[in-house]
């Protein structure tokens, strides 16, 4: 706050002591709308990779990541921002079993003979394996 916005020495400064008096307060709903915002962002990510591997996440695992869901929703209905924020630790930790489940299915399916869809590199008849599944590396020369 300036005084060459317009405003008078005695304005600016009754402004700047406002503004002091008012910093707790202001820091505290800004940590509750960080908290609030962070616990739906990860609310909406664990819905969305719940439906996205929805054939591999069944069992404790899921019900375990929609309950804490649930909470969590539940808390940001509220005003409560430990609430939120301990919601929001317990749905990540939740997520983080399910992460490692995805992932361990993902390893099965593209290990050799894990029950994947047979196809150029995993047979080892077409190079590593990297890149995109309907890519075949061949070889040429140039005549």
């Amino acid at each position: 706050i300036q005084a060459a916005s317009g405003l008078s020495e005695e304005e600016v400064q009754r402004l700047q002591r406002d503004a002091e008096e008012h910093a707790a307060e202001d820091a505290a709903k800004r940590e509750s709308v960080e908290a609030r915002n962070t616990g739906d962002s990860l609310a909406y990510s664990a819905e969305k990779m719940l439906r996205d591997n929805a054939e591999v996440v069944e069992g404790e695992p899921k019900e375990k990541v929609e309950a804490a869901i649930k909470e969590l929703r539940e808390a940001l209905n509220g005003d409560d921002t430990a609430a939120i924020k301990s919601k929001t630790e317990a749905l990540s930790a939740a997520m983080q079993e399910v992460g490692a489940a995805i992932y361990g299915a993902q390893q099965a399916a593209n290990a050799p003979g894990g029950g994947g869809e047979s196809g150029p590199g995993q047979n080892g008849s077409a190079g590593s394996g990297e890149g995109e599944p309907d890519t075949v590396e061949g070889e040429f020369r140039e005549v």
